[in-house]
């Protein structure tokens, strides 16, 4: 399950009760949605013969007052059938990244009809201020940005003995997982010597290149292939240092997790500058393997987070959490649904 959704997910439990929720899921099988009671799913999948015509029977039939969507593609498909929809719902419009594509190709194709359906959103939420500056927000009539939070349960008695950092993430080109590991075997020697453990939490595409990686390059000393784990929790509480070397970001989910559980983060570029980070963590100046080694390094020397520097992250971070920001969220929501009544 992507960041976006766990935030959705995480948000969800603290919306107000005369609210009802109803999910269209387009890419249905990509995620494992596990839904609280009380929220309708249902699929309509973007591939499919007639989708468009499927999809605008299915919103008219709820009826809705709001129609929250947080793809390009589907708030360019949205927009469109707003337009023919028997009941005009607002439409809003969630930009999760800075950019419309992976691709800069499929950028060139989106950016036209993107701002021809953002200037018919009637609200974008952007989820950072780097993301509200971005492609997916240029052109946006009424903007806000916001930042969804995370639900974090933290523990401070189960902290490891040595230097431990984490990645959590897919393992996909854009998480830049195996360049994470060449600037581990620069530096091995050091971390192995200082007892750092780096451990890698996720599932994806790449997670077999990386398993052949950390075996063919003798690395294991240092790295832990740990796959999918539902609860971070206790791995987040035990760890000193998340680590990002994503290409291009919105503001990972990860970094609110993080900073609630006390940890540093060193990042990559990925989102300009990212307005939630703090002093005690590190935005390098560029993706070069060598910079994320250096970096490595310089947490060794610094050492471990003493009890007293995670709890002054937690506290300075509280506001963090899945409610605070839920209940600004909803107001958002609320004021967009009383301007419908």
């Amino acid at each position: 399950m992507g960041g976006a959704e766990k935030t959705f997910l995480d948000r969800i439990l603290w919306a107000p009760e005369n609210l009802e929720t109803k999910i269209i899921d387009t890419i249905p099988g990509l995620l494992a949605w596990d839904l609280p009671p009380g929220i309708s799913y249902t699929t309509c999948h973007r591939r499919s013969f007639g989708y468009l015509k499927r999809l605008r029977s299915q919103i008219d039939a709820f009826a809705p007052h709001v129609v929250i969507v947080r793809t390009p593609l589907d708030l360019i498909a949205l927009a469109g059938l707003r337009k023919f929809s028997s009941y005009k719902w607002k439409l809003i419009y969630e930009a999760h990244s800075t950019k419309l594509s992976q691709s800069k190709f499929v950028s060139l194709i989106l950016m036209p009809f993107h701002r021809i359906a953002i200037k018919a959103s009637h609200l974008v939420i952007a989820v950072s201020k780097s993301v509200s500056e971005g492609e997916q927000c240029f052109g946006s009539k009424k903007l806000a940005v916001h930042y969804f939070g995370a639900t974090a349960r933290t523990r401070n008695d189960v902290q490891s003995k040595n230097l431990t950092f984490i990645f959590v993430g897919r393992f996909v080109a854009l998480k830049q997982p195996v360049l994470l590991l060449d600037a581990i075997r620069e530096v091995y020697t050091v971390l192995r010597d200082a007892g750092v453990t780096v451990s890698f939490i996720g599932k994806g595409p790449l997670e077999g290149e990386i398993r052949e990686y950390v075996k063919r390059n003798k690395v294991d000393e240092v790295v832990r292939i740990m796959g999918y784990v539902s609860d971070l929790n206790s791995i987040y509480s035990k760890s000193d240092y998340l680590i990002s070397t994503s290409k291009f970001e919105g503001l990972p989910i990860t970094f609110f997790e993080a900073k609630q559980h006390g940890l540093r983060i060193i990042t990559t570029p990925s989102s300009g500058d990212f307005d939630v980070l703090g002093e005690e963590d590190e935005i390098l100046p560029n993706f070069a393997r060598k910079s994320i080694a250096d970096a490595l390094v310089s947490a060794v020397q610094r050492g471990k987070l003493t009890p007293e520097e995670r709890k002054s992250i937690q506290v300075k971070n509280r506001w963090m959490s899945a409610e605070v920001c839920a209940e600004k969220y909803y107001k958002l929501i609320e004021a967009q649904i009383s301007q419908t009544a």
